[in-house]
């Protein structure tokens, strides 16, 4: 019974990852169409960005490890 618990928890885990990762990802790609198009302040779009680029590769590096 255990084991059933910690391999659904770990399954949970891994779905909850990967689905953070496409919510980043998402995040990222509207950051630059933000950039691109001017919209909004340009030198704090560029830190979000670049922040959230950050994440996505850690996320991105945890998935590739579950």
């Amino acid at each position: 019974m255990m084991k059933l618990r910690l391999l659904l928890l770990r399954a949970d885990f891994t779905n909850k990852m990967k689905i953070s990762l496409r919510e980043m990802r998402e995040s990222n790609y509207w950051m630059r169409i933000c950039i691109a198009t001017k919209f909004g302040n340009q030198i704090e779009a560029v830190r979000l960005q670049q922040e959230s680029a950050e994440l996505k590769n850690i996320l991105g590096s945890i998935c590739s490890k579950l």
